[in-house]
């Protein structure tokens, strides 16, 4: 008997686990990976061959999704006992390395004060997980809580809109990174930043004098 387990529920991406195990009443004498090319000749086994009389052993190995184009990959591996009997089960994954595009609208790279509007769409083809922002020295809520809570809040409920109005004074003054984050379903990372310059201190004006020699011309 010989299954492959230990996959990722749709999509995948990065390198996940790929464990193939294998059993035998006569004695496992081979387990190897047959594709993809990438995992022939590779793998960890735990136990097994290499151990005689083995019935039970492993093989285990890290797929790396960047080698591959965005589709399916099929996996196989094949198993052979002391008798030479032997079975080559396969699974099939989806690989999708592409990340999440964020689209920022406001707000734009520059001086900032008062309210200023943080919105922002992320979008992917299988599916945004999570999109949040942040903004340092503030704290922002999920949603708002009208009339208690208005600003600093998202006021959109759609999970892959961003629309805080942002209280610049509550915020640090000086320089400062919006950051806005986005994971898919496949668990691929993006984020897009602006920078900007709180300032909320008034202009202020400035006090002297100016001394003038002057002098009588006959």
């Amino acid at each position: 008997e010989i299954a492959i387990g230990e996959r990722v529920a749709g999509p995948v991406a990065g390198t996940p686990a790929i464990r193939v195990e294998a059993s035998d009443a006569s004695g496992i004498a081979e387990l190897v990976f047959t594709a993809p090319d990438a995992l022939v000749s590779g793998g960890t086994v735990d136990g097994g061959p290499e151990e005689e009389g083995r019935t039970t052993c492993a093989l285990e190995a890290s797929l790396n999704t960047s080698l591959f184009p965005v589709g399916n990959v099929t996996i196989s591996a094949r198993a052979t006992d002391e008798a030479g009997n032997s079975s080559t089960p396969s699974v099939v994954v989806t690989i999708n390395n592409s990340i999440p595009v964020i689209s920022v609208s406001s707000p734009t790279a520059g001086r900032v004060s008062g309210l200023v509007s943080l919105r922002a769409q992320a979008s992917d083809p299988d599916g945004i997980a999570s999109f949040t922002v942040d903004v340092p020295g503030t704290t922002l809520a999920n949603q708002c809580a009208p009339p208690l809570l208005v600003a600093n809040c998202d006021q959109e409920p759609e999970p892959t809109i961003i629309d805080v109005q942002w209280d610049t004074t509550k915020s640090p003054e000086g320089p400062l990174t919006v950051t806005f984050n986005a994971t898919d379903t496949a668990g691929n990372p993006a984020f897009a930043q602006v920078q900007v310059d709180v300032d909320n201190v008034a202009a202020g004006t400035i006090g002297g004098w100016v001394d003038l020699d002057r002098k009588s011309v006959v």
